[in-house]
């Protein structure tokens, strides 16, 4: 992350994805946070389990209900523009399917802001926001099933 780079949400889907988002933004780390600086997946299956991984993230995480937490980097090429995190409400490991859906996953949100990018760039985009351009920066969704999404993009 370079210093100059800011962070911030695109969309969340519910209060979990909130507070997961937040908390990373206020205290520099997190899974989203490690899987953009590191370019690798980063994978906590058991967030309660003793770890010394994320001292400020992982007790307030728990509280919301978090049990595992998953993050895949947004890569356009050889350039990471933020991460995608997933997140569950029990503890786990991903699924091999799970797994391979999540890399897949994560490159169509990378090509996805890539493409809203440029037509909000060039005038195109088709829907409005508060921001003059939309820039890499951490997002979260989630879903009923337990397993829930952050993506994250560089400003």
């Amino acid at each position: 992350m370079s210093d100059q780079a800011s962070f911030g949400s695109v969309g969340m889907t519910d209060a979990v994805s909130a507070v997961i988002e937040e908390l990373q933004f206020m205290l520099g780390e997190g899974p989203c946070i490690d899987a953009y600086e590191h370019v690798i997946p980063i994978a906590e299956p058991n967030l309660s389990a003793p770890s010394s991984r994320w001292p400020g993230f992982t007790p307030p995480a728990l509280e919301a209900g978090v049990r595992a937490i998953f993050s895949f980097p947004l890569r356009v090429g050889a350039v990471c523009i933020g991460a995608l995190d997933l997140y569950r409400d029990r503890s786990g490991e991903l699924s091999y399917d799970e797994h391979a859906d999540a890399v897949i996953m994560a490159e169509v949100v990378a090509q996805s802001v890539v493409t809203t990018q440029a037509q909000v760039t060039s005038g195109n985009a088709s829907f409005r926001t508060n921001e003059r351009s939309i820039r890499p920066k951490l997002c979260t969704s989630s879903s009923r099933n337990g397993l829930g999404s952050t993506r994250s993009e560089r400003r």
